[in-house]
Order: C-alpha cells, then structure tokens, then sequence
C-alpha cells in the first residue's frame, strides 16, 4: 500500500513517516489554518433573514407576554 501511495503522488521513500498504529486524522483539521491563501478558504458563514421574507414585515420583532414568577406554579396539588 505505501509503495502504491508513493508512485500515485509520486513521492520519494524519505516522504513516508512511519507510525506504530493508527494515524490521527483530526489532527488534518489544522492544516487550512497554516495555508497563508485566503483565496483558497471558504469565506466565513454570516446568518441573515432572507429578504423575500422581509416584505409586508414592519417588525420582525417577536415578544411574548411576561408572566411574572409568582405565578407559575411549584408543585400541582391533587384534591
């Protein structure tokens, strides 16, 4: 399998690293962060309201009733 992944990229034997067990692939997350190419890195997701949906809407505020918390009850009593 080495020699195989060696010829496809067409690497020399001093770019195999050796590992007594299985690699930790997380650790390929951080790869993109040492990349100094902002035009190859996905721009950062911004949420927003879609503005079709904004039409007609004076507000898009939406409150709801305060309900003071004296009178939400503690326990249910059964009679």
């Amino acid at each position: 399998m080495a020699e195989f992944l060696l010829s496809q990229f067409n690497l020399g034997a001093t770019d195999l690293y050796r590992v007594p067990g299985p690699v930790n692939l997380v650790r390929l997350m951080q790869v993109p962060d040492w990349v100094e190419r902002t035009d190859l890195k996905f721009t950062p997701f911004r949420p927003g309201f879609p503005k079709s949906l904004h039409k007609g809407i004076p507000s898009l505020t939406i409150s709801a009733p305060a309900i003071p918390c004296c009178t939400i009850p503690t326990r249910v009593s059964h009679r």
